[in-house]
């Protein structure tokens, strides 16, 4: 972690997916950059507003998923165009025993 980010907990790049509903129930695909106990990057999905409140479900691997309450706390803009959502885990202790347990905390669909 570099001493100038605010960041509470050590990211990790992980190669891995997570499923977003939209407020009309369709799914979106988002690629997770920089996962850590407190948060994450989304990209590649549409823009989501900052301070929604969303549901990720986090693909780790072919049967294992985690759905978690995340807040959307900003957008990454190049060209004008957001192209990566920062999110905060509303509930950063799940995520700390989710990895420590069996990983099932819900079920993506997709």
């Amino acid at each position: 972690m570099k001493s100038n980010e605010r960041r509470h907990h050590p990211r990790v790049d992980v190669g891995m997916s997570a499923l977003v509903p939209s407020r009309d129930g369709r799914l979106h695909l988002y690629l997770v950059e920089d996962l850590s106990v407190g948060g994450a990057l989304l990209r590649g999905g549409p823009a989501l507003a900052v301070g929604q409140v969303i549901r990720v479900c986090l693909r780790l691997g072919q049967n294992d998923s985690l759905v978690v309450e995340a807040l959307t706390v900003r957008q990454i803009a190049e060209g004008g165009a957001a192209t990566a959502m920062a999110i905060a885990f509303r509930n950063p202790a799940e995520i700390g025993r989710a990895a420590t347990r069996d990983r099932r905390g819900g079920r993506c669909s997709r």
